[in-house]
């Protein structure tokens, strides 16, 4: 995996460098004059801090690999498929010890669980951060006219508090209320 990551980046400053050069050259000279210091590329940790690939991203990245080469029947006279599959077995199992394993014993104990229904919502939903593309709004909704009128008493008291405050003020100031403190 970080091979292939490292040859998509090594892709990628290759052909930075050559379109910026063609842009370079085709630049008026007044602006050539200006030049600046070259900038030096990022190392490929600070590509991956930057892309926020995890080691959570590699995980899940591992385990698809290593469903697509277990559950694909070898090509025919493939040598090596079984040590390629225990290879794949064998880093995913390594990397999921080194992850967090409260959080990987959360996820095993939810799909025993929910099962399947578990294992779609995990394709879903992302692990840490929310995603607004899975956001939705019912047409309609229902809701106990009960819980509108409590949570309108509620709202009206807080708007009377600003009232209560200067009522409070003007009779500081009549002399009708007593100021019991001062800040």
């Amino acid at each position: 995996m970080k091979k292939a990551f490292a040859v998509s980046v090594m892709l990628a400053l290759f052909a930075a460098k050559t379109i910026f050069g063609r842009v370079e050259q085709v630049l008026p000279n007044k602006i050539k004059a200006q030049k600046a210091v070259v900038a030096t590329f990022a190392s490929e940790e600070v590509c991956a801090r930057q892309l926020a690939f995890t080691v959570y991203d590699y995980l899940r990245v591992t385990q698809t690999n290593f469903e697509i080469i277990s559950k694909k029947q070898p090509f025919i006279n493939q040598a090596y498929h079984k040590e390629a599959v225990d290879f794949w077995r064998q880093k995913l199992e390594r990397l999921k010890i080194s992850i967090n394993p409260e959080a990987l014993a959360e996820e095993k104990h939810l799909f025993g669980i929910f099962g399947e229904q578990y294992a779609e919502y995990t394709k879903r939903v992302p692990r840490f951060w929310f995603s607004l593309r899975n956001f939705y709004t019912p047409e309609t909704i229902e809701v106990s006219a009960k819980s509108i009128y409590r949570v309108t008493r509620e709202a009206m008291l807080i708007l009377t508090v600003p009232v209560i405050g200067k009522l409070i003020e003007i009779l500081h100031a009549n002399g009708s209320l007593p100021i019991l403190w001062t800040y």
